[in-house]
């Protein structure tokens, strides 16, 4: 038998008598039952004394309906009815008063849940008449001489209220920095109306508490708070006001006995004083739950300290004259004023501020009432932080106070970081108990440290030397330049728009180049360009590229929508013409690009001019030699022929070879020098010579010498190439026709030329040579322009005439030559078709493109054509244009200013 528990459930041996022993009353099945049902909204009742009530607009009604909103005498207070919820514990004790003694030596409560029962449930009420105790009450009893508070919750139940209770207290600690978390002793069960069915319960003694927790599994306990406890002082003024009941000596310290607070004496107080009103009684139940006097604070204020309020202005002004201005005779210190009007040395600024921080400070300075406006992170805990160590240095005492503890925690934590902190009292912090503020007290008192008056003026006279060069570089950066713009704007504008300026690389001479019209021009200039580009739309692939100009007609769009069609047309016959020769004249060409084309077209010419001549030499793998010597032949030939027009007298056709041209020339000199005798005889020797040689006339030996000597140079140059043109029936030695063998030399020269241009691999171009070769060969016929081959070639030539006079003619109204537009194409025409197609059909959109070329131009005009060109590059999108422009020009403008 487990002697211990039975004892804790209060069972005795069968010899153990009572006075209420064989008295056995039926046993009842009563027990109350906690149902879990969801709590209900908090709903304004319909008794509330509020309700349809408002007061006037004047300075009492004010007060008055200030006070009503302070100080809630309705059934939605929870101090005066209090109902149980997930965030409160009913607590089970028989002894309220030695709750309180215990929590007043600061013994450590802990709360447990009620033992759980033995195999065999115990009869409570069967228990109670045997032995005149209630074993609940029993247990309870046990519990608090261990420093234990019982809950009827199983522990799972209780884990989870406690840690509800224990975060939404530290929660409205951190918020607020008042503790709310009492016990209630005691309970008064009111009613407005004795006939209600309704009844409140008000707490009567409320002790602050604190709940602690040294681990998940140990449990919470409860130990008493630093504030003082107190009782419902919000019930005594609904008793005073409602039901004319004066409870006097209770808003104050409490009464007490030799433990602590005299739990039994003020219920005693009350029960007196509530025993004449119908519906009211006093309950000794206990309660672990939040209560907040923080309204009933202020309200007390109000009513009690109404006349020194008012003697603040701003107090004042919100209770007579809410709705006019906050007026004040003193300026405020404007951002820009700070460093014109005060030294460094007259605002004592330890922490890091910009100008309207300064003004804030420094407007303060003069005792100006004023509010700061700022959304988190600008700087207004910062700002306060300075402001109290500016007028702390001024030897003023500051309070703060706010709304939430973290904000006086961050201002706290920078007074702290600049060696304030102990000047710094925490009246209103969770670790504000009365030990800890003598100590700061004490710490402020006690702490000293020398300062050196010169070494501070000193230093506040280099940061005004440093702050005064730092306000020189901002002049400079806000000064409005001869474009209108300042530094700081394109600086900023720089930075923000870094990755749109790529590829777009806008540069002038000089920082100076614009003035303020010029670049407002262009400005306008872009936006204009950014609407036409949008209403172009796809610019970089768009077939009206092939569009320049910018003027638009109804009869100019007629005349586009005519030439491409014949464009068009015109492409489709010469890729028909085109395949249709290629295939007769053997040739491999593997593509149809403009280049292509003029190679075909070059082919196509020598080919019909190799008709009866010998130009397959020319794709031998010694045409080049072949075609150089024609070149060269035909040269010395036309000096031949010159020099024979210059002799003084018919020759005959060798002569050259006879006569030494240059041994003539000589002797006659010489003669020329000799005297007269001489000279005759030696000048009819040479001129019978001459005669000799093959002269057929009376030859002038002066002058046909040189011309001689000429002869013999071309003359043997010419039998040189006797062997390497023997095969050609256009050479006779020198009786050839030199412009005969030109034309042969030009004609091989284009044919080689033509079929080199027109492949791209080495078996391609054997291939296309060979069968090339056996075509101007051995089928020359083919060639005649009545032959089949001849034919195809006339028709091509044809059609590319005609293709050619229609890119003239479409390049004419388009502003720009047509082919130049197609050079880059592979199957040039293929695209021309296409582009021209789609011109004709989209020509209702020439008008929108057209508007785009004229702002291009102006564009161009202006000297944007970094800009231009990344637009029709698609490197710049429609709608940044000129979010790009404004960027560009500003990288290029801070970096040249």
């Amino acid at each position: 038998i487990d002697i211990r528990r039975a004892r804790a459930h209060r069972i005795t041996p069968l010899g153990l008598t009572s006075s209420e022993a064989g008295r056995v009353a039926p046993s009842s099945d009563d027990s109350p039952v906690e149902v879990a049902l969801e709590e209900a909204p908090e709903l304004p009742p319909f008794d509330s004394p509020l309700v349809g009530h408002s007061a006037p607009e004047t300075p009492e009604g004010r007060l008055e309906r200030w006070q009503r909103k302070l100080l809630d005498l309705s059934a939605r207070n929870p101090l005066l009815n209090h109902r149980s919820t997930r965030t409160s514990l009913n607590l089970i004790c028989a002894e309220p008063g030695r709750l309180e003694d215990k929590l007043a030596e600061g013994a450590r409560i802990r709360i447990q849940p009620v033992p759980e029962p033995t195999g065999q449930a115990q009869d409570e009420d069967l228990h109670r008449r045997r032995t005149g105790e209630t074993i609940t009450e029993e247990y309870a009893r046990d519990a608090l001489d261990k420093n234990q508070i019982l809950v009827d919750l199983d522990r799972d139940e209780l884990s989870r209220r406690a840690v509800s209770i224990y975060r939404k207290t530290q929660t409205a600690l951190q918020e607020g920095g008042a503790n709310i978390l009492y016990v209630a002793l005691g309970f008064l069960s009111w009613k407005r109306d004795q006939k209600d069915q309704r009844s409140f319960r008000a707490p009567l003694i409320l002790l602050p508490v604190t709940l602690t927790r040294e681990s998940v599994r140990s449990g919470v306990r409860l130990l008493a708070h630093d504030d003082e406890p107190r009782f419902n002082t919000t019930l005594l003024e609904m008793l005073r006001k409602d039901f004319e009941i004066h409870l006097t000596g209770l808003d104050g310290t409490l009464p007490a006995d030799d433990s602590g607070v005299d739990v039994d004496g003020i219920w005693d107080r009350v029960r007196k004083a509530v025993r004449d009103a119908p519906g009211f009684e006093v309950v000794t139940d206990v309660v672990l739950g939040h209560f907040s006097f923080a309204k009933y604070l202020m309200w007390k204020d109000l009513v009690d300290r109404i006349d020194a309020l008012r003697a603040s202005p701003i107090v004042s002004h919100l209770i007579d004259t809410p709705r006019d201005p906050y007026t004040s005779d003193i300026e405020f210190v404007h951002p820009d004023d700070i460093d014109r009007r005060f030294s460094p040395s007259d605002l004592l600024a330890p922490l890091p501020a910009d100008a309207s921080q300064m003004a804030a400070i420094a407007t303060a300075d003069r005792s100006k009432d004023f509010v700061v406006i700022g959304p988190p992170g600008t700087g207004k805990s910062q700002t306060i932080a300075n402001l109290i160590a500016h007028l702390l240095g001024k030897s003023k005492s500051i309070l703060f106070v706010s709304e939430k503890t973290a904000a006086l925690e961050v201002v706290y934590r920078r007074l702290k970081d600049i060696g304030l902190g102990e000047f710094a009292l925490e009246l209103h912090s969770n670790k504000a108990r009365k030990l800890d503020v003598l100590n700061q007290l004490r710490d402020a008192w006690e702490y000293g440290h020398d300062a050196v008056a010169d070494s501070w003026k000193a230093e506040a006279e280099r940061v005004k030397r440093l702050r005064d060069r730092l306000n020189l570089v901002v002049d400079r950066l806000h000064l409005r330049r001869r474009n209108g713009m300042t530094v700081f704007e394109a600086m900023g504008m720089r930075i923000r728009d870094a990755t749109l300026v790529r590829g777009v690389g806008l540069s002038w001479p000089s920082a100076d180049h614009h003035d303020e019209a010029r670049l407002n021009a262009m400005r306008e200039a872009v936006e204009t360009l950014e609407v036409q580009a949008r209403a172009a739309d796809d610019i970089r692939n768009s077939p009206f590229r092939l569009i320049a100009t910018g003027d638009w007609s109804p009869s100019w769009e007629a005349k586009v929508v005519r030439d491409a069609n014949d464009l068009s047309a015109a492409a489709t016959t010469v890729e028909r013409e085109c395949d249709a020769m290629v295939e007769a004249i053997g040739a491999h060409v593997p593509d149809r690009s403009m280049d292509r084309l003029d190679s075909l077209v070059e082919l196509a010419e020598s080919l019909r001019a190799s008709w009866r001549k010998q130009t397959a030499f020319a794709l031998e793998p010694d045409g080049p030699e072949h075609i150089e010597a024609l070149n060269d032949a035909a040269m010395h030939l036309h000096a031949y022929a010159t020099a024979q027009t210059q002799l003084s007298c018919g020759y005959d056709p060798m002569a050259w070879r006879a006569l030494d041209g240059d041994d003539i020339a000589r002797r006659w000199r010489a003669a020329s020098d000799s005297w007269w005798l001489k000279r005759i005889l030696e000048r009819l020797r040479i001129t019978r010579e001459m005669k000799d040689g093959g002269a057929q006339g009376m030859p002038d030996p002066e002058r046909d010498g040189p011309t001689l000597k000429t002869l013999r140079n071309h003359g043997q140059a010419i039998d040189a190439f006797a062997k390497p043109l023997a095969s050609f029936k256009e050479w006779s030695d020198h009786s050839s026709d030199p412009n005969a063998l030109l034309i042969l030399r030009d004609v091989g020269h284009q044919v080689r030329n033509a079929v080199g241009r027109l492949v791209d691999d080495t078996t391609a171009l054997l291939d296309t040579r060979n069968a090339l070769k056996k075509l101007i060969g051995d089928g020359n016929d083919l060639l005649a322009p009545d032959a089949a081959v001849g034919r195809r070639i006339h028709a091509f030539l044809e059609a590319m005439d005609q293709f050619r006079e229609s890119c003239v003619a479409f390049g004419d109204l388009a502003g720009q030559p047509t082919r130049d537009y197609f050079t880059k194409a592979d199957d040039a025409l293929d695209v021309v078709r296409e582009t021209t197609t789609v011109i004709a059909e989209r020509h209702h959109e020439l008008n929108a493109w057209c508007a785009w070329r004229r702002r291009r131009n102006e564009a161009l005009d202006l000297e944007l054509a970094p800009l231009v060109e990344a637009i029709e590059a698609g490197d710049v999108p429609v709608d940044e244009i000129a979010t790009t422009f404004h960027a560009a020009y500003c990288s290029w403008w801070s970096a040249a200013v």
